[in-house]
C-alpha cells in the first residue's frame, strides 16, 4: 500500500507534521483561475451558462434545469420500501438531536427598557448536494432538517445531473421528506455561481451550505468572500483522523474499516492514522490490504497516495498531532480514547470507541454529516440549526434609562472625536437645566 509515514518524538514535531500535511492537501491556485471563468459566465450568460456548463464538465445535455415535485414523486416512487424507511428513521434520528439547536432569544428589561436578541430565520437558503458516483440523500437530510427547524421556508437544492436516473431517486425521495419542492440539476462551481448571483429561473440566496470537492469549497469560499451570500463552511472532500494507542491491538479490522470507509468517496479523500505503536500501524495497514476486495479495488487504489500513517512516542503527542490537524471526522480508539478526545478541541465531528462508527454519524444517529474540513476546524462548526439563522437587536429605552446613558454615553463619544453621536445622547436623555452640547 502506497502513502506517507511520519515520526514525531515531540509535540513541536507534531504540530510541524500536521501543518506540513495539511499544506500538502490544500487546491492548487489553477482552481481559482477556472472558478473565475465559471463565474464570469454565469454572471453574464445566466441561464445559457448553466447548460453550457453542464455539458462542458458533467458530459450532460439538460432539456431543462429544474425538476418539479411531480417529477420528483416519480424518481422517489422507485425507491425500495426498506430504504425510504431508512431514510424516515434517519430523518427522525437528525430531527431530534437538531432540536436541541433552536437557540433562545434574550430580554432585558429594567427602567421601563427593554433590550432582546432575537433569533430569525434566513429567507432564502440554497442546499448543495455532491453528485458523482453515489447518492448522498442522506445530505439533502442533514441540511434540510436543520433549516426547516430555524424556521427556513424557501430552500432551492442543486445536484450534478444523474446519467442514468438511478442517483436522483434517492435525493428525490429525501427531497420529498424534508419538505424541498424541487431540484435544480447543476452542480460544480456553477452551481455556486447560480446560488449567488441568480439567474433568469433562479433567485440568488442568503446562505449556501453542503459540502463538496475543492471546486465547490473554492467557489463557496468566494462568493462569501465577495459578501454575496453566507456560506456554512469551506467543505473540501472527505477526510478522517484515527487515533490508535498500543491499547488498541486487536482491534486492526475497526481501524482499518474507519479509514477505508472514507477515502471510499473518492480520489480527494484522506486518512489519515496516528499511533503510539509501529506493530499497530503496520497491523492496520495489513488489514486494509486484505479487506479491500477485487471490485472496489479501483476506487480506492485511487486514494491510496493520501493515505499517511503517524508514528508517535506518546498519547499525547497523538493530541497535540490531532489539535493542530483539525480533522473533520476524528475516531479514537483504545483506553486512551476517551482522554484524548476530550483534550482535542479542533474537529469537526468526533468518535470514541470501537462501536462508535464514523457511519452512523454520516447517515443514521442523529449528528450532522456536514463538517469542516482542510482544518477549518479550528475555526468552524458542524452544520447546525443556528446556520440558518441571523440575530436581530432591538431596543425600546425609557426616558429614565436615556437620563442614566446620556452623560456617560456623550463622554464616550466626544473621547472619540464623535461629536454628532455624542448630541444625540444628550438630546435624547437631556436633564432638567442642561443644555444640548455644540458640537466644538
Amino acid at each position: 500500500m502506497s502513502g506517507n509515514r511520519l515520526e514525531c518524538r515531540s509535540a513541536e514535531e507534531c504540530v510541524a507534521a500536521a501543518s506540513q500535511l495539511r499544506e500538502a492537501q490544500r487546491p492548487g491556485a489553477d482552481i481559482d483561475a477556472i472558478i473565475e471563468r465559471i463565474f464570469e459566465r454565469v454572471r453574464n450568460e445566466g441561464d445559457r451558462s448553466l447548460f453550457d456548463l453542464t455539458e462542458e464538465f458533467d458530459g450532460v445535455k439538460l432539456k431543462k434545469l429544474r425538476l418539479d415535485t411531480e417529477e420528483m414523486k416519480a424518481l422517489a416512487s422507485d425507491v425500495d420500501g426498506e430504504v425510504l424507511e431508512a431514510l424516515k428513521m434517519a430523518s427522525s434520528n437528525i430531527r431530534q438531536f437538531h432540536l436541541g439547536g433552536h437557540p433562545a432569544g434574550v430580554v432585558l428589561q429594567f427602567d421601563g427598557s427593554r433590550i432582546e436578541r432575537k433569533y430569525v430565520p434566513l429567507g432564502r437558503v440554497g442546499i448543495y448536494v455532491p453528485g458523482g458516483k453515489y447518492a448522498y440523500s442522506s445530505t439533502v437530510l442533514m441540511a434540510a432538517i436543520p433549516a426547516r427547524i430555524a424556521g427556513v421556508t424557501d430552500m432551492v437544492l442543486f445536484t450534478p445531473p444523474d446519467k442514468d436516473g438511478k442517483r436522483l431517486r434517492y435525493v428525490a425521495a429525501a427531497c420529498l421528506l424534508s419538505g424541498i419542492s424541487s431540484i435544480v440539476t447543476v452542480g460544480g462551481a456553477q452551481a455556486i455561481a447560480a446560488m449567488a448571483y441568480g439567474t433568469e429561473s433562479i433567485r440568488k440566496v442568503d446562505m449556501i451550505v453542503g459540502p463538496g470537492n475543492s471546486y465547490v469549497a473554492k467557489a463557496k469560499a468566494a462568493v462569501s468572500s465577495l459578501g454575496l451570500t453566507g456560506i456554512d463552511s469551506i467543505a473540501g472532500p472527505t477526510e478522517i483522523l484515527a487515533l490508535a494507542d498500543r491499547s488498541a491491538g486487536g482491534d486492526e479490522d475497526v481501524v482499518a474499516y474507519e479509514l477505508l470507509a472514507q477515502m471510499e468517496h473518492g480520489s480527494g479523500a484522506s486518512a489519515v492514522l496516528c499511533s503510539d505503536s509501529a506493530e499497530l500501524i503496520d497491523g492496520v495497514i495489513g488489514r486494509m490490504h486484505d479487506i479491500v476486495d477485487l471490485a472496489r479495488r479501483s476506487v480506492l487504489t485511487g486514494c491510496l497516495q493520501n493515505f499517511t500513517s503517524v508514528l508517535v512516542s506518546s498519547p499525547e503527542l497523538m493530541e497535540a498531532f490531532a489539535e493542530e490537524y483539525a480533522p473533520e471526522h476524528l475516531f479514537a480508539v483504545g483506553d486512551e480514547a476517551e482522554r484524548i478526545a476530550e483534550g482535542v478541541r479542533n474537529s469537526g465531528s468526533v468518535f470514541i470507541g470501537r462501536c462508535s462508527s464514523v457511519a452512523f454519524g454520516d447517515y443514521i444517529s442523529g449528528t450532522n454529516h456536514i463538517l469542516p474540513t482542510m482544518g477549518t476546524a479550528r475555526f468552524s462548526s458542524p452544520l447546525q440549526v443556528t446556520n440558518f439563522m441571523k440575530v436581530v437587536e432591538r431596543q425600546r429605552l425609557s426616558r429614565i434609562t436615556a437620563e442614566k446613558l446620556s452623560a456617560p454615553g456623550s463622554k464616550l463619544a466626544e473621547s472619540e472625536g464623535l461629536f454628532k453621536h455624542a448630541a444625540c445622547m444628550k438630546l435624547r436623555g437631556r436633564m432638567p437645566g442642561t443644555e444640548v452640547g455644540s458640537d466644538e
